[in-house]
């Protein structure tokens, strides 16, 4: 179960619709959840972990790493949030930055833990890396391959947009998993193309993601998103 809504992606959610949302998933069976320091700023791991904690139950968790959250002044921030899908309820001071160094990595990863109320996760994710996959091979996959030899970690994997920097991040680094973001649904099967074929090939798990392609495939309106943007006309007929 992945957490953006939960996060107030596009709409307001309170901390405890989040909760019911989790308690209810739980209870129906459901024990993998996924979630990011970039999903309401913090707010879906905090609300995660907490219903996570509550439920008593075995889990499995991934978060992500790539990003820090900081803390600026409202002249500092303005303009930052253009390109970010729009989180509603958030506090407008804090901001995710990326940050793929050997720092930025063991920061976001302890901030993450400390959201969560959890010694650990099973899986870090290297997020959004898509333009900057290089620098994750070269910096941010060898602090994760360490944590993982240590334990601290179960798995690695990448939660990306794009097949051909997903495809090189599989042929690069040995990934456990994968997430693979709106590129396999019924608008778009892209990621047959090859990037499944390289992860059968490493053996490499496979997340699918934005099965809906951020809202449209669900709710087929011109008011509806696609991979987080307004949908067109030209989306909307297919």
């Amino acid at each position: 179960m992945g957490s953006a809504p939960l996060g107030g992606l596009f709409t307001e959610v309170t901390d405890a619709e989040a909760e019911a949302t989790i308690l209810a998933a739980v209870n129906s069976g459901i024990n993998f959840f996924d979630t990011a320091p970039l999903y309401g700023h913090g707010n879906a791991e905090k609300r995660v972990g907490a219903a996570l904690n509550k439920a008593n139950k075995p889990f499995v968790i991934s978060t992500k790493v790539g990003r820090v959250l900081q803390k600026f002044t409202p002249e500092e921030i303005s303009g930052k949030v253009a390109g970010l899908a729009g989180y509603i309820g958030v506090d407008p001071t804090i901001f995710p930055v990326f940050d793929f160094s050997k720092e930025g990595i063991v920061r976001s990863l302890e901030e993450s833990l400390t959201r969560l109320n959890l010694a650990s996760v099973d899986i870090a994710l290297i997020h959004d890396a898509d333009d900057q996959i290089d620098k994750a091979i070269a910096e941010s996959y060898p602090v994760l391959d360490e944590l993982r030899s240590k334990g601290v970690i179960k798995g690695i994997g990448v939660g990306l947009n794009y097949c051909s920097y997903a495809t090189k991040a599989v042929k690069e680094m040995d990934l456990d998993i994968i997430l693979i973001a709106g590129r396999y649904s019924l608008l778009d099967q892209s990621a047959q193309e090859e990037l499944f074929k390289e992860c059968m090939k490493k053996n490499t798990g496979v997340m699918v993601g934005g099965v809906y392609n951020s809202g449209v495939l669900a709710n087929p309106t011109l008011e509806s998103t696609y991979d987080y943007v307004k949908v067109t006309p030209e989306i909307l007929k297919r």
